[in-house]
């Protein structure tokens, strides 16, 4: 359907709203730019490499004596491609960072089964990971095991002249559904799809996966921004999510979707599942939908989707019901 300039002026007012509630809420700022809607913008100054290494390496607490290998798309680093790099360190049998340097790094990545993969960007606001695929099986990123992204977009957006799909289910900007135990930490990052849903999640045994001061967006009309569901698998131990001061926003849907999928296409004798969600902002700019939808009413006792726990500590969010009572 061809938008309307009432339409378009209408979809300007809400993103401008979302800039004003993003301000106070994160490190970060967005804006509507072109084929890329949201290009946060950091506050903090201008820093150097080594000062970006060290501000994360204490954050996170990387191990510092950590070799550093450099992705430049303009061929000042070690490799013009991250891929190349992830390459490099798995034939090499070794452990490194991968430090990215501001660009457009038009890729898909693959870290299913990662062991230690490590990716900080020089600066949010320009080091981007974009896929104009739509491809449900070709996001910009898809990974399990045990890996830390800081500083990055990863982006899944729409080509400017329009192709047809090739896949029945369209794509996330990143995709956690996957075996390999370990945990996933996204820091200061940015997760939009214009497919899907920014992040979609899948639980595991023995999986943590955990967004910090990260913005996860979609304005694909009938996605959420973050969605996840546990293991299909009864008697799955230890899946978690963690959401610490991030911002969760879809322009049409709903900002947090949670299903207990064992509960509505497994044998519903349940499994183990913790969801903890803290200090961030959740919402929808569709004034007519819920913040958050929950497919399966919660258990007994229980304050989410069918067996999947809110966990105690959940407080100071949005949307109260995320707030443990």
């Amino acid at each position: 359907m061809r938008k309307t300039k009432k339409y378009a002026k209408r979809r300007f007012m809400r993103f401008t709203v979302l800039i004003v509630i993003c301000i106070f809420t994160s490190a970060l700022a967005i804006h509507l730019i072109g084929n890329n809607p949201f290009n946060p913008k950091s506050v903090d100054p201008i820093l150097t490499k080594e000062e970006i290494l060290a501000n994360y390496m204490d954050k996170l607490n990387i191990d510092k004596t950590l070799p550093v290998i450099t992705v430049d798309q303009n061929g000042q680093g070690d490799f013009v491609t991250i891929n190349a790099a992830i390459k490099h360190i798995s034939d090499a049998s070794i452990q490194a960072i991968i430090f990215v340097q501001s660009g457009d790094y038009i890729e898909n990545l693959s870290l299913i089964g990662s062991t230690a993969t490590i990716i900080i960007g020089e600066n949010v606001t320009e080091t981007k990971i974009i896929s104009y695929d739509d491809d449900y099986y070709h996001p910009p990123m898809e990974v399990s095991g045990n890996a830390i992204f800081a500083n990055i977009q990863f982006l899944a957006l729409r080509p400017e002249i329009p192709k047809s799909s090739k896949s029945k289910f369209q794509t996330y900007a990143v995709h956690i559904d996957f075996p390999g135990e370990g945990k996933i930490i996204f820091q200061d990052c940015v997760l939009f799809s214009a497919f899907n849903s920014g992040v979609g999640i899948g639980t595991h045994e023995n999986q943590t996966i955990q967004f910090s001061s990260t913005m996860i967006m979609t304005d694909e009309q009938n996605s959420s921004a973050f969605y996840a569901h546990n293991n299909i698998a009864s008697d799955v131990k230890n899946q978690n999510i963690i959401i610490d001061g991030a911002t969760l926003y879809s322009e049409y849907s709903h900002g947090l979707r949670i299903d207990d999928a064992n509960q509505f296409f497994g044998n519903s004798y349940g499994n183990d599942m913790t969801f903890s969600i803290n200090n961030s902002t959740v919402r929808s700019g569709n004034s007519d939908v819920s913040p958050v939808y929950f497919l399966t009413d919660p258990k007994p006792g229980l304050q989410l989707s069918g067996c999947i726990k809110l966990s105690p500590t959940s407080s100071g969010n949005s949307t109260d019901m995320l707030n443990y009572k």
